[in-house]
């Protein structure tokens, strides 16, 4: 008991760290808005020579602030969107005509906008992507044991699991696992699971269902370790009770290669023996070929009673390397062979999880710096 939670609270040092490690880039003016409108081409100032490109590299590296009415043309269909800028430029003679731009008016009086020309996606883990401001690492599972974080808006992803569980006493457990995970808007997610299991001595269960949800509670990076919320409801087949588990999630960069997360689950089931389950799980990695290969650890402690035995639990804890390969930007596959430090483990527990962007929505948008600028 005392080694898993001593281990516990090494990943819980592991946070701390996270919080002292250099933040990198740091864009005083977040982008938020929609994306990817046009503007019409509006009147050069006179005292300007040609329109500002905000597709350059100069316009990139600022901010490109429109005036009314001294303002500047729209040349670049890469325009993205727009935050509030105090300015002390002159303000607008009463009476003259509003300046047009996209989803917004300029009106006498009012501040002008600040633009920004929105950058395609590298790939690159670190990078900020999506109006979250999200690292890349979050878009796609990287840990089979511990979740981090949301998924982009708009992003769909589809992943099929294995996962095989080699008990001391030669019996076999296994799942099989077809996802779907939707990101949406106000950094929710929504995740639809079938599952099939087979287990030594018990009959296959082919119409297993699992709805899990998330909340993440501020765009990356707003609050420390940025926690996410978790509620997942389990359907069984047959006379298998449900079960309803929540969990709390932690997760975060150390530093430009580092990726790092940490969960906290209770689990209960709604009939039969009423198990509950409660533990942690934790993973931390190293983008060894950024993005393409990235290695780590993963470990997981769980502690099962049942009702009519909650003085005798039952404690697994498991440790072992992970690995994640991207044989291309839109696939990942994820293996995480753990095995058993205590009597109650099994022997061993392997996680294969093969992933595919099937619409990447806004994780495909970069924001602020290129990733190689991060953690500098």
């Amino acid at each position: 008991m005392r080694t898993p939670i001593a281990l516990g609270c090494v990943g819980l040092s592991m946070g701390i760290l996270a919080l002292a490690a250099p933040r990198g880039y740091a864009d005083p003016h977040p982008a938020e808005g929609p994306t990817g409108h046009h503007g019409p081409a509006l009147p050069l100032d006179p005292g300007l020579a040609r329109p500002v490109e905000l597709s350059s590299p100069a316009a990139r590296r600022g901010v490109v602030s429109f005036h009314a009415p001294e303002h500047v043309g729209i040349a670049s269909p890469a325009l993205a969107w727009a935050d509030e800028k105090p300015d002390a430029a002159p303000q607008a003679a009463p009476g003259e005509t509003p300046v047009v731009l996209p989803e917004r008016v300029i009106t006498p009086g009012q501040a002008p906008l600040s633009y920004r020309a929105p950058v395609a996606s590298t790939g690159r883990l670190h990078e900020l992507v999506g109006p979250n401001r999200q690292p890349v690492w979050t878009t796609q599972r990287r840990f089979p044991t511990t979740r981090a974080y949301v998924l982009a808006p708009w992003q769909v992803e589809v992943e099929s699991w294995w996962e095989g569980k080699f008990k001391k006493d030669g019996t076999e457990r296994h799942r099989y696992l077809e996802e779907i995970e939707f990101g949406l808007p106000g950094r929710f997610q929504l995740d639809l699971y079938w599952r099939i299991q087979t287990e030594t001595g018990e009959e296959t269960r082919w119409q297993d269902f699992q709805v899990e949800a998330r909340w993440a509670l501020a765009p990356w990076d707003n609050i420390p370790l940025n926690p996410t919320l978790y509620a997942e409801y389990k359907l069984l087949e047959g006379d298998e009770p449900e079960a309803w588990e929540a969990k709390l999630l932690l997760a975060d960069d150390i530093g430009s290669r580092w990726q790092w997360a940490l969960n906290f689950f209770y689990e209960m089931q709604t009939s039969g023996d009423e198990e509950i389950e409660w533990g942690f799980a934790q993973g931390i990695s190293y983008a060894l070929l950024d993005p393409c290969l990235t290695v780590g650890i993963e470990m997981k402690y769980e502690n099962t009673t049942a009702r009519f035995g909650r003085d005798d639990p039952e404690e697994e804890f498991l440790l072992g390397p992970s690995i994640q390969w991207h044989p291309s930007p839109r696939w990942h596959v994820d293996i995480a062979p753990l095995f058993g430090l205590t009597d109650d483990s099994p022997d061993m527990q392997i996680w294969v999880v093969v992933g595919f962007d099937l619409w990447p929505g806004t994780s495909s948008q970069a924001v602020g710096a290129p990733s190689s600028t991060r953690g500098r």
